[in-house]
């Protein structure tokens, strides 16, 4: 943090991005626990208001100011995107275990991503 204190925002923005906001395999974390979860969402929201000089209270404005998705965003977009390529495949292998019964019954790893999707898309409308 000491080394990038002097710089401007926009080199400030472009950092985080390149650097937080790449949660690599992040739709693959499905055995994790809530607290893992939250401890790593304060990690992220810590070294964006550390980086940006953002107090307590203007954390979610300071986003959206800056045109930075908060943590919940980054790892549904992963999630999306992920299952998406998956869904698109030409493997036979990876289209018949994503077809298969057991997966989308009795999967963890489906269970948690409908439910990142599923809350996404019941709040965007408003229900």
């Amino acid at each position: 943090m000491r080394k990038f204190k002097k710089c401007s925002v926009d080199v400030k923005l472009q950092l985080f991005k390149s650097y937080c906001t790449n949660l690599y395999c992040a739709p693959l974390w499905c055995l994790y626990t809530m607290t893992m979860y939250n401890k790593l969402k304060v990690a992220y929201n810590n070294v964006f208001r550390s980086l940006m000089y953002v107090g307590r209270r203007g954390l979610s404005v300071a986003f959206l100011l800056y045109n930075v998705d908060s943590f919940k965003v980054v790892l549904r977009k992963a999630i999306f995107s992920f299952k998406k390529r998956l869904c698109k495949s030409a493997n036979g292998v990876v289209a018949n275990l994503i077809n298969s019964m057991f997966f989308v019954t009795a999967s963890k790893m489906n269970t948690v991503w409908t439910q990142a999707l599923w809350n996404w898309w019941f709040f965007s409308q408003g229900l």
